[in-house]
């Protein structure tokens, strides 16, 4: 399975699945709806390769500062299951809404 969901993972980090062009709600969304089970486990530890991409798709500037912030809210971010709810919880965080671009 790492092998399947792997490459795509570094394809949306890296930009070159045309992820990276479609920044917003839109595809932050999709983009954790489609790897809800790595990024939970990359939030959890503060880095990893789908937290990366979710800092990408935010325009996050001060990407350690903001996986630092999502890690230390962990349980308050990931308290549902819904990309829309953990979505809306990072977006409304202090250091996330002054550190990423995208987020509105």
């Amino acid at each position: 399975l790492n092998n399947v969901v792997s490459p795509q993972t570094s394809a949306i980090t890296s930009g070159t699945s045309g992820c990276y062009e479609e920044q917003g709600s839109s595809a932050s969304l999709n983009y954790i709806e489609t790897n809800m089970v790595s990024l939970k486990a990359d939030a959890a530890r503060g880095q990893g390769e789908t937290i990366e991409g979710l800092m990408t798709l935010l325009g996050c500037a001060q990407s350690p500062a903001v996986k630092s912030e999502i890690k230390n809210n962990y349980q308050s971010i990931f308290n549902s299951n819904s990309a829309t709810s953990i979505l809306n919880a990072i977006k409304t965080n202090s250091v996330v809404r002054s550190s990423c671009g995208s987020v509105g």
